[in-house]
């Protein structure tokens, strides 16, 4: 009868396993504005949000991770770090997704030994809510972390797009320089900022004035952007209007 019982006692635990979902995880970290907007993208989707603070290389294994986000743009110090922690203790099938507007993915492959497994992504403030991703591979990106990476994104309800390994993409590229360029034309006292707001949603339809928009999309990131893009090509359209500058150091 002992026997017996012990029998029917491990099946019931055979079968509580079985009936255990194992549950979809990202590893999100980086930049906090950034996060916050990606966690509510994230948790819409049902899938549990894991930080580099409580996990390890054991109990990640629990989870079934989609992939691991990073995200900070400003300081790239802390992003070495950062992709070097994940590359330590997630597995070797799972895509790192890191935000390629400040540095390139060719750059950022040197702080990991699996340079195949990661890709860039716009991570820029306010586009992530849009129905559109920009992807950016490097040429050692694997096209299977080309294809997990639209798929998750895909879960997320998104679109996505495969554009060059270059700092600023498409989007952050443009919408930084339109900022930029509002803060010149407010240099030069060619209209007020509420005025200049009004003429671009009015003229061009766009959903926000520049200098709305880049308060939403925080101006320290907008000067990130710029600062890669004039140190990458030396080209005076990217150098940082003075006054915006001076906005950027007195928040700091």
């Amino acid at each position: 009868m002992k026997k017996s019982k012990t029998k029917i006692k491990a099946k019931k635990k055979t079968k509580i396993k079985k009936i255990q979902k194992i549950i979809e995880a990202v590893l999100l970290v980086g930049d906090k504005s950034i996060c916050d907007e990606l966690k509510l993208i994230i948790e819409n989707a049902e899938l549990k949000i894991l930080s580099l603070k409580n996990i390890d290389a054991r109990s990640i294994r629990k989870y079934d991770l989609l992939c691991a986000i990073e995200v900070t743009n400003l300081d790239i110090e802390e992003k070495r770090k950062n992709l070097s922690a994940i590359d330590r203790i997630i597995p070797k099938s799972v895509p790192i997704i890191s935000s390629s507007i400040c540095e390139t993915v060719a750059s950022q492959s040197r702080f990991v030994k699996s340079r195949e497994k990661l890709i860039g992504f716009c991570a820029f403030p306010t586009l992530l809510s849009n129905n559109l991703i920009e992807i950016a591979p490097s040429l050692r990106t694997s096209k299977l972390v080309v294809e997990k990476t639209r798929e998750f994104f895909a879960k997320l309800g998104k679109n996505s797009i495969v554009v060059q390994d270059r700092i600023g993409l498409v989007l952050p590229r443009i919408i930084s320089q339109i900022i930029n360029e509002a803060f010149f034309a407010i240099q030069q006292n060619i209209a007020t900022p509420s005025d200049i707001d009004l003429a671009m949603k009015l003229g061009t339809n766009y959903p926000h004035g520049p200098i709305e928009w880049g308060e939403k999309i925080g101006f320290e990131q907008v000067g990130a952007v710029l600062k890669a893009l004039f140190d990458e090509t030396r080209e005076e359209r990217y150098k940082i209007s003075p006054l915006l500058t001076q906005l950027i150091y007195s928040k700091n």
